[in-house]
């Protein structure tokens, strides 16, 4: 989509608002449909918020498979970010274990997770065209709620707006905060432990057993009791339709999925390839079930949708409505010496490093910025004491010039932060390690 051309669209529903966007349904100006994600008006000048909106955007347009939802562009309009999605036709799968009390068959939950599965797969080997490396993403909040059945029999894994990835340039400062929904998160993942595809499996092991029975996973998260709890559970996995054998194997992909140890549990591509063998000679379970279930869903869905202006969310929506002035934010603005001008002036402020969320709508503001002004804080930080005319930055300073040079980690900025590995300030040798994790 061209910068500076307008971009009207036309509001046709508004299936959901959360407490971070809203989600409409529209068509563009050439007739399609699209699906919109645009922040709540209270967050719209929100640093962290735009960020991450902006960082969904990155990782999505990168992503191109059919289990994933695809990402058009992110386009905005005096200063009010708005997401390009594909339209998903279809209904979340927690709609669907509502209306199944007693779970699905085991052919069309295997099925289900079988295609899902396929999508984790692909969006952590997905190579990043920018480098030509895994973009590694993860998408850390797997959930009934976050896939999509379309008519067609197809899943969509949507929502990324928590997903984290191998990918340079993402702005928003992830300083370990635990991510996901409850219930769904693996023991290593609550206790604030690395994210990797493990935990996304987990999520979806919690999901497959609540697809079979209709029934929330409930474990001890006990090192000691965790496995045997998760054992016992699987007595209430039953089927008319698999053999004693087919069962038993569908039972034992359940626990390996969600044992304790994320090390033990199978990979995405593991879980494809054990379903696959799983659901050898049973066909067109899932696209019978859709073809039957879902287009009634998508006609009874709530008859408010179809009146986007009696929804109360549309005084803050009527803008994307309005045709001129409309941006795309993947054609950059100014050029990067004008960005590292400006954050070299605000980073020569000396409470800059307490305005933390002024400094970050700076970067989405001007986002062909280098590592150049933040590498300045740090080699102030590193010129010898006599040399007493030179104003040296504190140590919180140079921890927080750290933990933004974790964004550009470019051999320049490896070597000259090396000296600081083995720092006083603990702070400073943690942010000068993470550094050194990005760029790995």
């Amino acid at each position: 989509m061209a910068a500076d051309l307008p971009v009207p669209f036309k509001v046709t529903a508004i299936p959901g608002a959360g407490a971070f966007a809203v989600l409409c349904l529209a068509t563009d100006a050439n007739g399609r449909e699209v699906a919109l994600k645009i922040l709540k008006p209270s967050l719209a000048q929100n640093a962290e918020a735009v960020t991450r909106l902006r960082d969904e955007a990155r990782v999505l347009l990168r992503l191109d498979h059919p289990n994933l939802v695809r990402a058009h562009d992110l386009v905005v309009r005096e200063g009010r970010p708005v997401l390009l999605m594909e339209a998903v036709q279809g209904v979340a799968l927690d709609r669907i274990i509502r209306e199944h009390r007693k779970g699905l068959s085991p052919e069309v939950a295997a099925e289900l997770v079988l295609q899902t599965s396929r999508g984790l797969h692909a969006m952590y080997t997905c190579l990043n065209p920018d480098d030509g490396r895994e973009l590694q993403v993860v998408h850390r909040d797997i959930k009934p709620e976050n896939l999509m059945l379309t008519a067609g029999g197809v899943v969509k894994i949507v929502d990324f707006g928590t997903a984290t990835a191998r990918l340079v340039g993402l702005e928003a400062r992830d300083l370990g905060a635990t991510t996901g929904t409850r219930g769904y998160m693996g023991p290593e993942r609550l206790a604030g432990g690395p994210d990797t595809p493990a935990g996304d499996v987990y999520a979806l092991g919690v999901t497959l057993f609540q697809l079979l029975t209709g029934k929330q996973m409930v474990v001890s998260m006990a090192e000691g009791r965790h496995d045997d709890t998760v054992f016992r559970l699987l007595d209430r996995v039953t089927s008319d339709t698999l053999n004693e054998e087919q069962l038993r194997v569908l039972r034992h992909l359940v626990r390996r999925m969600c044992l304790f140890e994320a090390e033990l549990r199978p990979s995405p591509e593991n879980v494809v390839s054990d379903i696959e063998r799983l659901l050898e000679g049973i066909e067109g379970s899932l696209e019978t079930f859709a073809a039957d279930w879902v287009p009634e869903r998508l006609v009874s869905n709530n008859p408010a949708n179809s009146a986007p202006r009696e929804h109360k969310e549309w005084p803050s929506l009527a803008f994307v409505e309005e045709a001129d002035a409309w941006q795309s934010w993947r054609v950059p603005k100014l050029a990067p010496e004008l960005c590292d001008a400006a954050l070299a002036s605000f980073l020569a402020a000396p409470d800059w490093h307490t305005k933390l969320e002024e400094l970050q709508l700076l970067l989405v503001e001007n986002a062909r910025w280098t590592e150049a002004p933040f590498s300045a804080v740090v080699t102030a930080a590193l010129v010898s004491k006599w040399q007493f005319w030179v104003s040296r930055p504190s140590d919180e300073q140079v921890a927080t010039a750290l933990e933004f040079l974790r964004q550009r980690p470019t051999a320049t900025v490896r070597e000259l932060i090396a000296p600081l590995s083995s720092h006083e300030d603990p702070r400073i040798r943690a942010a000068v390690a993470a550094v050194n994790e990005a760029a790995s």
